[in-house]
């Protein structure tokens, strides 16, 4: 889901003259969501999360994340969370439909098909695709809305200069940090019927810590202390970039064994000794950051993660200016963002009454 903030004034205008000027594509009844006069069916969303529901890699992997595709009602039900995203994400599509149909930017053909091999062949940071296990109606509304988002995003960002790219990139530097080279030191004590004691492991992390903090070199202590694979070359964690530093893709893959310890790295001031971080192995480990790469403005990456964040805020822009009615079954809609300044829309009903499983297969209606 894509998470926004800054589209020019023109757009926004654009989007209060659809509202006045359109006359629902369907019918109300039976609705999911009106938007700017054009109307998401109830039976188009059912579908979509039965859909959802059919591919038990990807329900496994929301699962894993901490998330919830199947609800409380049983096989064939969905948790009104789920629902409420699924929902929030087709607003979005259909509010850049509407302005891409208005400008005659709408997705061609080879767009739509370059759109099918991004979902075909994701960047290998992004981790496993799950399109391929969709069932072949859902592959194609996939299809759609992947070729008009890109699409979107070209239009939103036709017109960024250099200028504007120096000047953001200047202002997020922290932002386009693409290495950390870190060190760490692994601290696990075993008592006398080797067996893992964290009350010693948390002694000697703590004696270990007062020797940094009081100038010690970290080298040569973790030499002397760490039980880590790299205890032997100063408690270097080796990562696949070139100079042997953790790129993103290391850490996203660090993230899935010890979250606690990839988001602490990224948070981390270069030079300073962590705290210690506990796991519930019984280990502790203290760990520095001795330096952080930063990608040049001219990357690609760079590029596009700009281009990303700009069409995003463009996006952002379009959502609080749009007229968006949602059916009380699937909750209320939200024009506004977080404290954390996330976009909030479609946000679930404190009590939930959307109840319905995928034991009949709705008629998919469109928008």
């Amino acid at each position: 889901m894509r998470l926004p903030g800054s589209a020019s004034v023109a757009i926004v205008a654009l989007v209060v003259l659809i509202a006045a000027g359109l006359s629902g594509c369907s019918s109300t009844l039976g609705y999911a969501a009106q938007i700017n006069g054009a109307v998401i069916s109830q039976s188009s969303i059912n579908q979509d999360l039965a859909d959802s529901l059919a591919n038990a890699p990807y329900v496994k992997a929301i699962e894993g994340q901490g998330g919830s595709v199947q609800g409380s009602g049983g096989a064939g039900s969905y948790s009104q969370e789920y629902a409420s995203t699924v929902l929030n994400e087709q607003v979005e599509y259909v509010i850049e439909s509407q302005v891409l149909a208005a400008h005659h930017a709408l997705p061609t053909a080879a767009q739509l098909k370059s759109a099918e091999n991004e979902l075909k062949n994701p960047p290998q940071q992004s981790g496993m695709s799950y399109y391929s296990t969709f069932p072949a109606r859902y592959q194609q509304v996939l299809i759609k809305d992947q070729a008009t988002n890109d699409a979107f995003l070209n239009y939103s960002t036709a017109d960024l200069t250099s200028n504007t790219f120096s000047q953001y990139y200047h202002a997020h530097l922290s932002s386009f940090t693409s290495e950390w080279c870190t060190r760490i030191i692994v601290i696990v004590d075993a008592n006398a019927a080797q067996q893992v004691d964290p009350a010693a492991g948390l002694a000697d992390v703590q004696k270990v810590k007062a020797l940094l903090d009081a100038g010690g070199d970290f080298a040569a202590l973790a030499k002397q202390y760490s039980k880590g694979t790299g205890a032997a070359q100063g408690g270097a964690l080796t990562g696949s970039a070139a100079d042997g530093c953790l790129n993103l893709s290391d850490l996203q893959q660090l993230a899935q064994s010890s979250s606690s310890l990839a988001e602490a790295i990224l948070q981390a001031p270069v030079g300073q000794v962590s705290d210690p971080i506990e796991f519930q192995t019984g280990e502790y480990i203290l760990f520095q950051v001795t330096k952080e790469v930063t990608a040049a403005l001219g990357s690609s990456t760079v590029t596009a993660d700009i281009r990303n964040t700009l069409g995003q805020q463009a996006l952002l822009k379009l959502l609080l200016a749009s007229h968006v009615n949602v059916n009380p079954a699937f909750g209320s809609y939200k024009p506004s963002v977080d404290a954390n300044g996330n976009f909030l829309g479609v946000v679930p009903p404190v009590v939930p009454t959307f109840g319905v499983t995928t034991t009949t297969t709705p008629t998919p209606s469109g928008t």
